[in-house]
């Protein structure tokens, strides 16, 4: 948008919410189809290299939309989290379209990765279908998290925090540090970096 041709460092601070966990948090917009008309690759890019000179950790929630902004930061993503609900038809479908158009063509198959969202024993047979339809493995199951979910959307406050030793809980930090790099891995220069 014009409003930020001349986005830099101080301007972003601005922005930037400060949750009690210490977690700095730049909201986007509440309609997610409004965020890809209105965000071009070029402040995409430029949102992106400010944070980077900023924060080590850097997490992007995205549509699963396959828009010219959306694109590009996914292929500066060290990982790339898909999160399917199995039991819903219609994000299964789109998680199938998603990964034919992203894998190996902006994100390298091996950053992929595959996390079920609100498991339940009984869609196996939907997680199985999805990874032979995609031939990806889902990476990380996170169960369904129930009342701890609802009282984290009501008061604000994340069920990692407010109730830790829920199975949500543990699973959610179980994926965090999953995704932490290894002492070989902190040397090496983030992919697309120089």
């Amino acid at each position: 948008a014009k409003e930020f041709e001349h986005l830099d460092e101080a301007m972003l601070e601005t922005f930037l919410a400060q949750h009690s966990s210490g977690l700095l948090v730049l909201a986007g917009c509440p309609e997610p189809s409004a965020t890809s008309q209105t965000v071009d690759v070029g402040f995409a890019a430029k949102l992106l290299t400010l944070l980077r000179r900023r924060f080590r950790y850097i997490v992007i929630d995205l549509p699963q939309s396959m828009s010219p902004a959306s694109l590009h930061v996914m292929s500066r993503c060290q990982h790339l989290l898909v999160i399917v609900n199995f039991f819903e038809l219609t994000t299964m479908r789109d998680t199938i379209a998603l990964l034919a158009g992203v894998s190996g063509k902006y994100i390298g198959r091996e950053r992929i990765r595959l996390v079920g969202n609100r498991t339940l024993p009984h869609a196996r047979s939907m997680m199985a279908e999805l990874e032979a339809t995609t031939g990806y493995k889902v990476a990380h199951q996170i169960p369904d998290g129930g009342a701890a979910v609802l009282t984290a959307l009501n008061t604000g406050e994340p069920f990692v925090l407010s109730a830790p030793r829920t199975p949500i809980a543990v699973s959610v930090r179980a994926l965090a540090e999953s995704l932490q790099p290894s002492a070989a891995q902190e040397a090496e220069p983030p992919p697309g970096s120089s």
